[in-house]
């Protein structure tokens, strides 16, 4: 393994030139000689980034300078610092400058125009050997500045941590802002929300395919619940026929053919698992309780789902063919909506505590368990595709709204706030960041 020892930093100077000072802490991992590791946690130190764009700034510049900023502080990279002073003129005393200041990397961007397009060149020094580590160069319309802005942060994540950013990932949720709940969605900190259905009657339930490219979700539209499939780049919608009743709470499997859902049959909820390619459905869980809510693991083995069958709703674990049902939660009156991490150590959940609904996370091999949030009610957690954050739905401000937590529930962001926001469901890595 071999790890450096870096400190990031960024200021901002609205004198000479617009700057932002950042530190860094990303995780562990094995890395190669190109790759800087930095950990705040676990006795590893934190890097420091200077960044800064010319004074001749460009149009839409602070926001690409507020997304650049955001995207990297919620990717755990980085803390706002200050140095003192004002950079020098003299070239030679630049670097200087920023060394003496304690950052060891300075980010440069130019900007130029190009007919009706925006150019941005970024260029990473080290300031001690002067020298390029990180050159990108992005081209687009003169409006597309917050993505140029996603993917140089995500550029910047993978170079330093070996660990893909999130900047270009979306959270689909359902809002009622149109005055019926349909299915939107909003880049990873909330900015750009688009819906995605117009259906003018209650959409619940978004889910993503594993490629990133099929939302599935229920819809009223049709005067029942039924379930229907997005192809969202090509606005193309379909409706999934299941022969069954109250179609809700789908689910895609890791390899994305199949797909579990709860529907009723003679008045019972259950889950079931339907063939995407054949249609064939399959009934997992055969008792006289209400189940539903499932999610499969990461290697699509397992799915949890909660039952009420011992009285309460209880998250429960069984094999992807419906057998060897064994209870996970112990502890509480009411435990729902649980979400599987990428890396299939954790679940989280909406527990009742105290006639209140939080967050939890579980390790799923000890069963230990954290209450990650405080405060009115928090539910539908869903993870981020790095595993480091996690979206939910909380009423903490009086109306239901989206939010992002880290995993130990620290730096919350509020995504949502016209009309009322839930269940969010953060999608997979995206080909591309754009919408359609």
């Amino acid at each position: 393994m071999i790890f450096r020892r870096i400190h990031l930093v960024s200021i901002l100077n609205l004198n000479k030139s617009i700057s932002l000072l950042f530190l860094f802490a990303a995780s562990l991992l094995v890395a190669q000689e190109d790759i800087y590791v930095n950990l705040q946690k676990a006795g590893i130190t934190r890097y420091r980034l200077g960044v800064k764009i010319p004074e001749e700034t460009f149009s839409g510049s602070m926001s690409w300078l507020n997304t650049l900023s955001r995207d990297l502080i919620l990717s755990e990279a980085f803390e706002l610092m200050s140095p003192s002073g004002d950079e020098p003129e003299d070239p030679e005393k630049k670097f200087a400058f920023w060394k003496n200041a304690g950052v060891d990397f300075l980010l440069t961007t130019t900007a130029s125009i190009d007919g009706d397009n925006l150019v941005l060149t970024h260029n990473i020094y080290d300031t001690k050997t002067r020298k390029v580590v990180l050159s990108k160069r992005y081209r687009g319309q003169k409006s597309s500045v917050t993505t140029m802005a996603h993917t140089l942060a995500d550029e910047i994540v993978l170079y330093f941590t070996g660990r893909r950013g999130v900047s270009q990932t979306r959270i689909a949720f359902v809002s009622d802002r149109s005055g019926a709940k349909e299915i939107y969605f909003c880049d990873a900190d909330g900015s750009n929300p688009q819906p995605l259905t117009a259906h003018k009657d209650i959409c619940l339930s978004p889910a993503w395919s594993p490629d990133g490219e099929r939302l599935a979700f229920t819809s009223f539209v049709l005067g029942k619940p039924a379930l229907f499939m997005l192809i969202w780049r090509q606005a193309k919608l379909i409706k999934l026929p299941t022969g069954l009743n109250v179609n809700t709470s789908p689910v895609f499997s890791p390899e994305g053919d199949h797909m579990a859902l709860a529907a009723s049959q003679d008045g019972n909820t259950d889950v079931y698992m339907m063939n995407l390619n054949t249609g064939a459905i399959q009934r997992l869980t055969h008792t006289r309780a209400i189940d539903t809510n499932p999610t499969f693991s990461p290697n699509g083995q397992e799915l949890i789902f909660t039952s009420d069958r011992t009285g309460t709703p209880q998250l429960y674990l069984m094999d992807r063919e419906g057998v060897n049902v064994r209870r996970l939660t112990t502890e509480g009156s009411y435990n729902d909506e649980a979400a599987w991490s990428p890396a299939g150590n954790l679940i989280a959940y909406a527990s009742r505590e105290n006639n209140r609904f939080q967050i939890k996370v579980m390790d799923i091999l000890t069963g230990n368990t954290a209450t990650l949030t405080t405060g009115g009610n928090n539910e539908s957690p869903s993870f981020s595709p790095d595993g480091q954050r996690i979206a939910f739905t909380s009423d903490r401000s009086g109306e239901s709204q989206v939010y992002t937590m880290n995993i130990d529930g620290s730096r919350i962001m509020q995504l949502t706030t016209e009309g009322s926001n839930f269940s969010p469901a953060w999608s997979p890595y995206l080909v591309t960041g754009n919408a359609p």
